[in-house]
């Protein structure tokens, strides 16, 4: 596609461009370009009955002149102006018709005329009529979606018929901001801007343009107001720039903008009116406004739009909680994870297992999920500056309940002092009796079986230890939780 200006000129002449391969063919149809003009008080106009006949079939043209040229040496005439040959001609009158049809497929085109025989000494040429014998119009079926911006810039698949070759796409009278033809029967444009309201897309093609109707109307949409942002994830990213960040608010439609401070975003994608993905600038450290601006104003700077651009971490990272501390064997639980120098983390892990995915928070916190386990892990978090120690705080407890079996533990107290007693006691749902399993309470923090008992459904234990926090988990399970049936939800004890 090329868009050029027209120099003056006075009758109908090929386009032709030049690229150092060689010069466009001339003569067709589809290339050509008609002057028209209106001299000395005379002007007229060209009328088909169609465009697009079937080869052979016969198409009516009208030239009808702002008055009757009788009384002048002017006459009325039709030229094919594709082939140079002046197809009627008449000395009065102010309008005239004659019939053409062809014998083969092709375009051609007609131009009225004010003038003496042959299109000679011209006073007045209409616009031209190009009909196409065995052409067929293009036709639009569906635009997806049918809405968008007053900004502009929605992408928008037209589908339709004889879409191929289409020279223009037009949303109501603004030609779209660029589109691909994709085959016969697709199209894809970027919708100009425009006001609020109902527009038609058509096609234009070298046959012609297609109809209009509701299947190709397109919606634009104001916004209401300007966007608000409630929440930016993750909320802190490196001074280098590139984090991904993901932006909640409203009336993001049609949003042309987001800064981070004074620093338009790396690149952004509008997923709906309530959610925005944005690449972060590099920025100085510090903390500042995640803005969105659509057609309407600026978002106005809030506490929960702060992102903070950060140097780095200072040391090896440390995990000092995780919220739940348990769930299912079979993964998925989303988890999220405490610490200090979380930055910049390259892997998150359960035990020797990966997480199945993980989001960087802020320097403090990560929200990883879970992925399938059986035993007590400690959840680990590895970034340049090394692999955080694992302890009591980092454990997660993998539950499940096989078989038919189900146990639950408690304890008399999760904060006794130093040296105090704290009874822990397992429920199972049936008596472990009858069966090769018995009950089992181990301290998953050093790995020690307190008690095990082979039959009844529950049993108890004593416990006591220096300042310091202990995992405890219930089995139904053979001794030291081999073959493990059943492991409860675990309680965390801390002695103070």
């Amino acid at each position: 596609q090329i868009t050029a200006s027209a120099p003056a000129g006075a009758t109908t002449v090929d386009i032709t461009v030049v690229t150092a391969a060689g010069i466009s063919a001339r003569n067709a149809a589809t290339d050509q370009y008609t002057y028209t003009f209106s001299n000395n008080g005379y002007a007229v106009s060209l009328a088909a009955t169609t465009t697009t006949p079937a080869v052979g079939a016969a198409v009516n043209l009208t030239v009808t002149a702002n008055k009757d040229v009788a009384p002048t040496p002017y006459g009325l005439s039709i030229v094919d102006v594709t082939t140079g040959v002046e197809v009627l001609h008449v000395g009065s009158g102010s309008s005239a018709s004659v019939s053409i049809t062809q014998t083969a497929a092709g375009a051609h085109r007609y131009v009225g005329f004010v003038s003496n025989g042959g299109g000679a000494n011209a006073q007045a040429a209409s616009a031209p009529i190009v009909v196409f014998w065995g052409g067929t119009l293009p036709t639009v079926s569906g635009v997806s979606p049918a809405s968008g911006p007053t900004a502009g810039g929605t992408s928008v698949a037209i589908t339709g018929t004889n879409l191929s070759g289409a020279t223009a796409v037009r949303f109501g009278t603004v030609n779209a901001a660029a589109f691909t033809v994709n085959s016969a029967t697709s199209i894809t444009a970027a919708a100009p801007a425009a006001a609020a309201g109902v527009v038609d897309v058509t096609v234009t093609t070298p046959t012609g343009t297609s109809g209009t109707g509701a299947a190709d109307q397109f919606t634009y949409q104001a916004p209401a107001g300007p966007p608000t942002v409630g929440g930016v994830a993750p909320a802190s990213g490196p001074l280098a720039g590139g984090t991904v960040v993901t932006i909640t608010g409203t009336g993001f439609t049609g949003a042309s903008a987001v800064a981070f401070g004074s620093v338009n975003a790396g690149a952004f994608t509008v997923n709906s009116a309530t959610s925005i993905s944005a690449t972060a600038p590099a920025g100085s450290a510090g903390t500042v406004h995640v803005t969105v601006t659509n057609g309407v104003g600026t978002s106005s700077p809030v506490p929960a739009d702060q992102f903070t651009y950060a140097t780095g971490n200072p040391g090896p990272p440390t995990v000092t909680g995780t919220s739940p501390i348990s769930g299912p064997s079979s993964g998925g639980t989303s988890v999220v994870i405490t610490g200090t120098n979380l930055l910049n983390a390259t892997a998150v892990q359960f035990g020797s297992a990966n997480a199945s995915s993980y989001t960087v928070n802020s320097p403090t916190q990560i929200t990883a999920t879970a992925p399938a386990g059986t035993t007590t892990v400690d959840v680990t978090v590895v970034t340049p500056q090394g692999t955080s120690a694992h302890g009591a705080a980092d454990e997660y407890t993998y539950t499940f309940s096989n078989n038919g079996y189900a146990i639950t533990l408690a304890a008399s107290t999760a904060s006794p002092a130093a040296g105090g007693s704290v009874v822990l006691t397992a429920t199972a749902n049936k008596d472990v009796g009858p069966t090769p399993y018995g009950i089992s309470i181990l301290d998953v923090t050093t790995g020690t079986e307190l008690i095990h008992v082979g039959s009844g459904a529950t049993t108890s234990v004593t416990v006591s230890n220096a300042a310091g926090t202990h995992r405890y988990v219930a089995m139904v399970s053979n001794a030291a939780g081999a073959n493990a049936q059943s492991a409860s939800t675990p309680v965390v004890v801390t002695w103070r």
